[in-house]
């Protein structure tokens, strides 16, 4: 990923269970990081490459967590089977010392 324009390119990436963005407890559309990650690979199955641009828009401390951050971005997404551009936003826990992913979907 290239870290100044936010910009991903090339083989399609699929993530799992145990990539490191996301937390244990990640949820997404009533789904948990297993169910989220088989339907990914279902979904990425067809593509033979794809394009993420997803610039932030806005970052948060949530309040009253300072362990909770809320950022939004819209994802401009390209693949060899579909193109769309989509308002998301996604919930990071610190745990650990560490920044993870616990929710994402639709902002």
């Amino acid at each position: 990923m290239d870290s100044s324009s936010g910009a991903r390119t090339g083989p399609v990436w699929i993530p799992t269970p145990t990539s490191s963005n996301y937390a244990t407890d990640f949820f997404s559309d009533g789904e948990n990081l297993s169910s989220w990650t088989r339907h990914k690979k279902r979904v990425n199955a067809g593509k033979t490459w794809q394009k993420s641009i997803f610039p932030i828009s806005a970052y948060s401390p949530y309040p009253s967590q300072p362990d909770l951050a809320v950022v939004t971005f819209e994802q401009e997404y390209a693949s060899s089977n579909l193109s769309n551009r989509m308002k998301k936003r996604q919930y990071w826990v610190r745990r650990d010392n560490r920044w993870q992913i616990a929710y994402e979907g639709p902002a």
